[in-house]
């Protein structure tokens, strides 16, 4: 489980932290090892020796008892370096912080998954001006060290202007890059001016005018053929080569409705659909397969809930019924394929005992972890009750064929307070989804509906 969390949250297929002890030291400086190997600052050759000692420390085919010795000696140096106790086996937040005063010059940021929580909560961001990063994730008393987040809104640190948080489109924004020539080595001259025929813009000195007629990667086109400025509106836009349409002069921002760039102040059309368009919205309604489902649920310890007001006590479904149909029945009977309404009932559950079976990997894991005192096996949250009827539905969703693209719908009521939602999801593969739900609230004063859209991904895998 630990490493599908990581997989799901950070893109990293395994765990790279070895031992039974001293867990966080370990991960501070792995991570270190990777700021330092990705950080422009550091010379190449400097580059190549860390990334041997990183690999040396993490490789998959050496032994784990080998990696745990060099992780362990690595970690003891480090905290002799810090004036920390070297023996000391487990540590927490204020030794983290302690460390992180005594890396003033790398950034620090520490995120945790806590109890039934399936979003990440970041802990804690140390040394805001530091010119590296060194990630944290804490999940069970283990700790990995991580260099992006995947899950939610991914992000990744920039080594060239120091700044955590940014997306695929920050190449764009990057403050370390030169605007003129796009490479972030470019040191500007204010007292030069040289002036390009081809894209009509002064650039301040020799260099950043040479630079602009380079690609910055092999596959990009230079800064001279993507940004050039208009005489007539006295404005920079993006050449037509670039942005694949013609410069429009006054236009200042792209329409989303229009899909062009439009004045400020204009009427906004929508654009007539392609052939193409057409032909592939065709193509995806040729096939297709539905699935509607209902659950009811019962209110579980209502009487003894202690913990936080504002998630409640847990509902645990107690039956499901879901009904398919597909483009071939339209919901007429006698489908082979949709056949007659599923249903899944906590009375199934008292004739057999198959909700009590665990999903692949998980009794391994249990298994290893059982018996051991280390500060890496350590569980924060209890373990709490699997609603059998729940994952039989789960199951089915994952491994029946029929629910192969399928699109799942569930409809929710509320009665007091005049609410409704619709949850749809899309199942792509056999361990995951996108869901997007579209509530619908009936407005008192109004007497209108009020629709909102939330667009999340499921992972069917961990239900």
């Amino acid at each position: 489980m630990r490493e599908t969390i990581l997989l799901h949250h950070f893109g990293e297929k395994r765990t790279r932290v070895s031992g039974d002890s001293h867990c966080m030291v370990k991960a501070l400086c792995l991570g270190k090892l990777v700021s330092d190997s990705s950080n422009p600052r550091t010379s190449e050759m400097e580059k190549n020796d860390i990334r041997k000692k990183l690999s040396n420390l993490t490789r998959k085919d050496y032994s784990e008892t080998f990696r745990a010795k060099e992780q362990l000696k690595m970690a003891r140096n480090f905290l002799e370096e810090a004036q920390m106790d070297p023996d000391q086996e487990e540590h927490g937040r204020e030794d983290l912080e302690v460390l992180a005063a005594y890396l003033e010059d790398y950034q620090f940021t520490l995120w945790s998954l806590k109890g039934r929580d399936t979003v990440l909560t970041e802990e804690a961001h140390y040394n805001e001006e530091g010119k590296g990063f060194i990630g944290l994730f804490h999940y069970k008393g283990h700790y990995e060290y991580v260099t992006h987040t995947k899950s939610g809104k991914p992000s990744r640190f920039c080594y060239k202007c120091s700044t955590w948080g940014v997306g695929h489109h920050h190449t764009d924004k990057c403050k370390a890059k030169c605007w003129w020539c796009g490479f972030a080595e470019c040191k500007p001259e204010p007292a030069i001016k040289i002036h390009c025929d081809d894209c009509n813009i002064d650039f301040p000195g020799q260099d950043c005018f040479d630079r602009h007629l380079k690609c910055v990667t092999g596959h990009a086109l230079p800064n001279c053929k993507k940004i050039f400025f208009c005489s007539k509106c006295m404005k920079y836009d993006r050449t037509a080569e670039f942005q694949k349409r013609s410069h429009v002069c006054g236009a200042t921002h792209f329409c989303t409705v229009c899909k062009a760039k439009k004045e400020k102040e204009h009427e906004c059309n929508h654009p007539m659909p392609t052939e193409a368009g057409k032909k592939k919205k065709r193509e995806k309604q040729e096939k297709w397969t539905i699935i509607v489902y209902d659950a009811e649920c019962v209110v579980v310890k209502s009487g003894e809930y202690s913990d936080d007001p504002c998630r409640g006590p847990k509902h645990i479904p107690n039956m499901i019924v879901a009904h398919m149909f597909c483009n071939e029945c339209r919901g007429k009977a006698g489908c082979p394929n949709c056949k007659e309404p599923i249903i899944f009932s906590y009375k199934d559950d008292e004739e057999d005992n198959d909700g009590d079976q665990q999903f692949a990997g998980e009794e391994e894991e249990e298994d290893s972890e059982v018996g051991s005192d280390s500060e890496c096996d350590y569980d924060e949250s209890e373990p709490e009750e699997r609603s059998k009827t729940l994952t039989k539905f789960s199951k089915f969703l994952m491994t029946d064929p029929r629910a192969n693209g399928a699109y799942v719908i569930a409809i929710h009521n509320e009665a007091s307070r005049k609410l409704s939602w619709i949850t749809w999801f899309q199942i792509y593969d056999s361990k995951a989804a996108q869901c997007c739900q579209v509530r619908l609230h009936l407005n008192v004063s109004t007497n209108h509906l009020d629709e909102t859209q939330m667009f999340i991904q499921l992972d069917l895998s961990s239900t």
